[in-house]
């Protein structure tokens, strides 16, 4: 019994203490010489993980920028990759920076100083909402091309079959 609180207790304490993982982030604009493919928050940093594409790097003098109030967080260090060292090919890479503050809900990754365009803005920290399959389905059908009878169709409120609604 003594083992099994232990344990509950254990398995509590690492679930409160985990870090806050955002998979696939959606991000409104996305430059291409990386693909972010995962946000992690922690209290020690923010952790970037990507894919750096041939012949782009990592610098230095990165932030992470708060979109509502403009606060920047430093960058702390990369792995994968040294920083100002170009990819000889797609390289897995982990930017560390700053821990975000608890209440940062978006975020921009700024190059200070170089090409707007090679920023990335609008990096959401919740995850990407799922659509329904009603709306995946919606408004799509197929016909007979030689008799336009239809084979079946789905549309927001209806579903025709055998060319009956």
């Amino acid at each position: 019994m003594k083992h099994l609180l232990t344990l509950i207790l254990l398995f509590i304490s690492l679930h409160l203490f985990a870090g806050k993982v955002i998979k696939d982030p959606e991000i409104e604009y996305a430059a291409s010489w990386m693909t972010i493919t995962e946000i992690e928050l922690t209290k020690e940093a923010t952790i970037v993980r990507g894919t750096l594409m041939p012949h782009c790097s990592i610098i230095n003098n990165t932030v992470l920028a708060d979109r509502n109030t403009g606060k920047e967080f430093k960058f702390l260090r990369v792995e994968g990759i040294k920083a100002y060292e170009q990819a000889t090919k797609e390289t897995p890479c982990t930017v560390y920076f700053e821990p975000l503050d608890a209440n940062v809900k978006e975020f921009n990754y700024i190059e200070v100083g170089n090409n707007p365009l090679g920023n990335y803005y609008g990096i959401k920290l919740q995850p990407k909402a799922k659509a329904s399959k009603k709306e995946d389905l919606a408004d799509t059908y197929w016909r007979n091309d030689k008799t336009g009878e239809w084979l079946i169709g789905f549309t927001k409120d209806k579903v025709i079959y055998d060319c009956r609604v």
